[in-house]
């Protein structure tokens, strides 16, 4: 029961319960896109600028820890709905959208504004596979909210094909980018690439573990961090003997996110679909080129052959080849390097978000 705890962030010191604007989403702590969303906005004190008040409504832990921690916030986060004038939802998709759904009905019923922000890396598959009253909900919940937050302009698109004629603005991930900034002058020797996300097939690190097959070879390491299915990583590194060559951490917190970062040279996520990963907007900041995939937002931060390069999903050797390129060419990976966190700077700062979801709720609150 331990994990069964409110969370006091900045945005509730010093606001009583009638308060404008209300933000649902999942414990700041929990694994994933986005506690790593609400921790940058806590960081940098956006909530209390924008006098938010931030509730969770899901942790981590197993079925039993997360359906007593939602039973026993429920009741607060309904009188913090019917106090307040705006809802602003973080979604992913399945079981996330399922329980801030009720919420919502509820917010909706009572005539409160609301806002839907869409995280979730495959919420069009989901949406496809769900049955037709789910499928009726999902369309339901996204039309009759005051705005849709999309992560991407290809999400943007996707969320108007499932419900068209629902109000759709895009606003960026943002990462706070004097948090990783470190000053890069050449490549580490050996060149380390790092995978940080959930280990699994959907992330391509399975790819990546042959694409380091691939570069045997050569004077190039790999990090992968994360959680996910650590064992079956390890297994598959060990039987292309690859164990001198690939090191996977496991789970690893905010603090060793950045020293990993500092300490890497570049950053690959060769996924199968995504929302817009906060990984590589973390990347992007600490100064590091991207090899990743034309999934998702992706595109929207990683520009094909100025800071990285973007390969079909499962082409180990495309990925081999590009990292290739840049152990081989240290002028072209600081090039790509400079252009990385000047790309973050100008358009995924905590300042751009801010601004961005200030003029969204002036907007609605007109």
């Amino acid at each position: 029961m331990a994990g069964i705890m409110f969370d006091k962030t900045v945005a509730e010191r010093g606001i009583g319960i009638v308060t404008r604007l209300l933000m649902l989403g999942t414990q700041m702590s929990t694994k994933g896109g986005i506690g790593s969303v609400i921790r940058n906005y806590v960081e940098r004190d956006m909530l209390g600028r924008l006098g938010v008040r931030y509730l969770p409504t899901h942790c981590d832990g197993n079925k039993l820890t997360k359906a007593l921690f939602y039973l026993v916030q429920s009741p607060r986060i309904v009188v913090f709905i019917l106090a307040s004038a705006l809802v602003h939802f973080h979604t992913s998709q399945g079981w996330s959208y399922r329980r801030l759904f009720l919420f919502f009905l509820i917010a909706w019923a009572f005539g409160k504004r609301t806002i839907w922000h869409v995280h979730g890396s495959s919420f069009d598959t989901y949406y496809r596979k769900s049955s037709r009253v789910e499928k009726a909900a999902i369309r339901f919940g996204l039309s009759r909210a005051n705005a849709v937050i999309a992560l991407s302009q290809s999400w943007l698109v996707k969320l108007q094909e499932i419900s068209p004629g629902c109000r759709v603005s895009m606003i960026h991930n943002g990462v706070n980018v004097e948090k990783y900034h470190i000053e890069r002058t050449g490549l580490h020797a050996p060149m380390t690439v790092l995978f940080l996300g959930r280990i699994g097939e959907r992330k391509g690190v399975f790819d990546l573990i042959r694409a380091a097959d691939r570069l045997r070879d050569t004077d190039v390491r790999f990090f992968i961090a994360g959680d996910g299915d650590v064992e079956g990583a390890k297994a598959a590194i060990r039987a292309a003997d690859l164990m001198n060559k690939v090191e996977v951490l496991g789970w690893v917190d905010n603090r060793q996110v950045v020293e990993l970062l500092w300490r890497s040279d570049l950053y690959a996520l060769p996924s199968y679909d995504e929302g817009l990963p906060m990984g590589i907007l973390e990347a992007m900041a600490a100064g590091l080129p991207i090899i990743a995939t034309p999934v998702g937002g992706i595109p929207d931060a990683v520009i094909d052959g100025a800071n990285g390069y973007l390969i079909e999903p499962g082409d180990s050797e495309a990925l081999a080849d590009r990292i290739s390129r840049y152990s081989t060419d240290e002028a072209a990976w600081l090039q790509a390097s400079r252009l990385s966190r000047k790309h973050a700077d100008e358009s995924f700062s905590m300042d751009c978000v801010e601004r961005s979801l200030s003029a969204l709720y002036a907007e609605i609150d007109r």
